[in-house]
């Protein structure tokens, strides 16, 4: 299919609405946005990025979703939405009543809107998938504690076979303790305290404590790795099926979303406002965060949506990243 499903909005600076002999332009919204809601703004500006980067890779790596698969993406969007109309607007409402109602859009215009989210989902979930398969990674679990003693005290008990879940959900400070430390397997560029020491452990070992700075304190992290998970090797046509089948039985997650984006935007050079900007600051945050509990890339400060409105394989709509409903 057309790449071009992930290219950015028209060129030119359209005019939004007129008053009197003052006109308002797309770029004074986006302006208007950033001070009014500053961090809706920069996710909406990172979501951009972060498609335009997707684009990239999948145009390097030959990456081509079938029509099929978008089409059937779009009939289960268009079920959940006519259930919903259904719901909310009586037992007789139609498409045309939700397209209307819920995004001020005529019946066309919707199904273009939903083919279009749904290609780029697609597009996205595929690049992100096969860019995991074809790299050595690696699976790990680790903890985010508040002082050193604890964290020695800690790494004792897992080498004398305590369980390294069991302890990360008692005493982890990061939001992945709830799952046991676990977080997503990733590649070795992938730019993370976590991933510069799991390379370097066998399987079951556990590390030293690692100092880490973390909102203005320091803090210390234990990672034990479990597998090591190598790469496939192949172009996209040899690993289309198996990627299919995946994205089918499972989306990628919103933690391998962000793992992808981590490592892609590392290679390629993505920076949210390059150079002297009044929004520098922005690019020069340094708070730790996991793979699992926010985004770890250098220079977002921001936790946010993985960009798109449907989930492959279950047909729901991300309402964060709807466009704004317009009045009919």
């Amino acid at each position: 299919m057309d790449l071009s499903v992930l290219d950015l909005p028209r060129k030119g600076d359209r005019v939004l609405f007129s008053l009197e002999r003052h006109r308002v332009y797309a770029h004074q919204a986006f302006d208007f946005l950033m001070e009014q809601d500053p961090r809706r703004g920069l996710q909406l500006l990172q979501a951009m990025a972060d498609l335009a980067l997707a684009a990239q890779v999948a145009r390097k790596e030959g990456i081509r979703v079938p029509r099929s698969e978008v089409e059937r993406l779009v009939s289960l969007g268009m079920k959940k939405d006519l259930e919903r109309a259904r719901r909310t607007l009586g037992p007789k409402a139609t498409l045309a009543d939700f397209a209307a109602q819920e995004l001020g859009m005529g019946l066309g215009e919707y199904k273009d809107w939903l083919e279009k989210i749904a290609a780029r989902q697609l597009l996205l979930s595929y690049t992100v998938v096969y860019t995991a398969l074809k790299e050595d990674r690696v699976q790990c679990r680790f903890m985010v504690l508040p002082d050193r003693d604890l964290a020695e005290r800690l790494a004792r008990s897992l080498r004398a076979g305590a369980d390294f879940a069991t302890l990360a959900r008692k005493y982890s400070l990061d939001p992945s303790g709830a799952r046991g430390g676990e977080v997503p397997p990733f590649p070795r560029d992938f730019d993370h305290p976590v991933a510069r020491v799991a390379f370097d452990l066998e399987p079951g070992k556990v590390s030293d404590p690692i100092p880490q700075e973390a909102g203005g304190k320091k803090v210390w992290l234990l990672v034990m790795v479990e597998r090591r998970i190598p790469g496939k090797p192949g172009k996209f046509r040899d690993l289309e099926e198996e990627i299919r089948r995946r994205i089918r039985r499972s989306p990628p997650s919103p933690e391998e979303i962000l793992t992808f984006f981590g490592t892609a935007g590392k290679r390629y050079g993505l920076r949210l406002f390059p150079g002297d900007s009044t929004r520098g600051a922005h690019e020069r945050g340094t708070g730790t965060h996991s793979p699992a509990g926010g985004d770890s890339r250098q220079g977002r400060t921001l936790p946010r949506s993985a960009p798109g409105n449907l989930a492959p394989g279950k047909g729901g709509r991300d309402t964060t990243s709807s466009p704004p409903r317009r009045e009919p």
